[in-house]
């Protein structure tokens, strides 16, 4: 499935085919948040700051449609009401980087 295959490819590889842009981004936003299961907090944090690291990150969030946009806010919801299993500060500057170019 979809969700098996991100956390397999990890966000390093995902840089890598993507170094510029991502045009599934919003499906993999809707993956991650439908799929959802807490024991890969860690995986899913690494997917999303390995696409921080874009070129044309800050652009895609520019362009994401208020549907994204939720999906993205729902995600970033599930992720910071998981306690004790990632540390804080990566979950942190995730939310950081996400909230502040989308607000």
């Amino acid at each position: 499935d979809k969700y098996s295959l991100l956390l397999e490819i990890g966000g390093n590889k995902l840089l890598s085919l993507f170094p510029t842009e991502i045009e599934v981004f919003e499906d993999i936003l809707l993956v991650l948040t439908k799929e959802y299961k807490q024991c890969h907090v860690h995986n899913i944090v690494n997917i999303l700051l390995c696409i921080s690291e874009m070129k044309r990150f800050s652009l895609t969030l520019q362009f994401l449609d208020k549907h994204g946009r939720n999906i993205l806010n729902s995600l970033l919801k599930l992720l910071t009401d998981t306690t004790g299993t990632h540390t804080d500060t990566e979950l942190a500057q995730v939310v950081s980087i996400y909230t502040n170019l989308i607000n």
